[in-house]
């Protein structure tokens, strides 16, 4: 039997390896870790390339699957065929080229390939944000948060108020047939309005700000005394 890709099970996307730890441009790659740190990469050579000169510091074996990948040892062209392997050692500088539709298997005796998505690092990266400690709450914060609202809160009250007076004067004023004066839109109905809605909402602002910086300032004492 003889398969044109590698079974879609080996071609996760939380193993795909990610482009910047591939030594050959335009492949496809996916790698398994081991237990003992060593890994198993499985790539596809979509075009023609070669791969520049590396060294690792552990064991590398490769087989092809199919096409042909050619190495470059101290010089010397060492084509590897589909079905043939070879075992390049440690510290061994190499390089390598490929024909498209190359598939090669490789082990490793390291940590040889990064996932494109490390979920290692991703926990490591989460552990590492959560165990970071909470910055101490600041008062001086509180009345610069509770003015801001207030007056965004304000303003837009106002302006609401004052379009909702300017048309019911109008609306009042062509029923009754008199010319619509706008001062009692402004003075006795928008003003006022927004004055009401303001107070309200420098209360709840301040509320919920004093609520906010009590609870924060506990959470950080009970993570300084842990």
């Amino acid at each position: 039997m003889h398969l044109k890709e590698f079974p879609e099970f080996m071609k996760q996307p939380l193993n795909r390896i990610a482009p910047g730890s591939q030594a050959t441009p335009g492949v496809e790659g996916y790698v398994f870790d081991g237990a003992d740190g060593g890994q198993m990469a499985f790539w596809t050579c979509r075009e023609t390339a070669a791969s520049a000169a590396h060294v690792h510091e552990f064991d590398e074996y490769v087989v092809v699957v199919a096409g042909c990948y050619t190495l470059l040892i101290d010089g010397e062209r060492i084509s590897i065929k589909s079905g043939e392997e070879y075992f390049i050692p440690r510290g061994v500088l190499h390089s390598g080229e490929v024909v498209a539709g190359t598939r090669t298997i490789h082990a490793f005796g390291g940590p040889r390939a990064s996932r494109a998505w490390d979920p290692v690092k991703s926990v490591r990266e989460t552990m590492a944000s959560a165990a970071a400690p909470t910055r101490s709450p600041r008062w001086y914060g509180i009345p610069v948060r509770v003015f801001v609202v207030t007056f965004i809160g304000t303003l837009t009250c106002f302006a609401i108020s004052l379009l909702l007076a300017i048309l019911g004067t109008v609306i009042v004023g062509g029923l009754r047939g008199v010319h619509p004066d706008m001062r009692v839109a402004y003075r006795q109905i928008a003003l006022p309005a927004a004055l009401v809605a303001g107070s309200i909402i420098l209360v709840l602002a301040l509320v919920m700000e004093i609520r906010h910086y009590r609870q924060a300032k506990t959470l950080s004492a009970i993570e300084k005394m842990g």
